[in-house]
């Protein structure tokens, strides 16, 4: 989260013009005559990077369609760690692998990837 004062700076340093924590993002767009949506990634920018979250308990919607790199990636493990995890159960992968894809050359399901990841997480230490 970036406070009123943080944003008003980050905006004057990428040149925009701010009259007040009051304006909108809409009147800071018109009066710089630039899109709402370029104010908006300026401030986006300035923003920390999100903390990756903990794998959940139960598979999220959409797991099995996620690239093992995209997986890897919103959960914090470590990609190579989790492909050497996955080859030595017989189910080689890549970053760029649809999670569906690597459990079916296995003739697994995708629920079975995401606990076998979850477990990985927990004790091979793939974060």
């Amino acid at each position: 989260m970036i406070d009123q004062d943080e944003g008003l700076a980050v905006l004057r340093a990428a040149g925009i013009q701010v009259a007040n924590a009051e304006q909108t993002l809409l009147e800071i767009s018109r009066a710089n005559r630039l899109p709402p949506q370029e104010i908006y990634l300026i401030i986006q920018r300035a923003l920390p990077p999100a903390a990756p979250m903990a794998l959940p308990s139960e598979m999220p919607s959409g797991f099995g369609r996620k690239t093992l790199a995209a997986v890897c990636e919103d959960y914090g493990l470590n990609p190579k760690v989790v492909a050497e995890i996955l080859t030595t159960r017989n189910l080689p992968a890549t970053g760029d692998m649809i999670i569906r894809d690597i459990a079916a050359a296995g003739g697994l399901s995708s629920s079975d990837i995401f606990e076998l990841l979850r477990q990985a997480a927990n004790t091979d230490g793939a974060t």
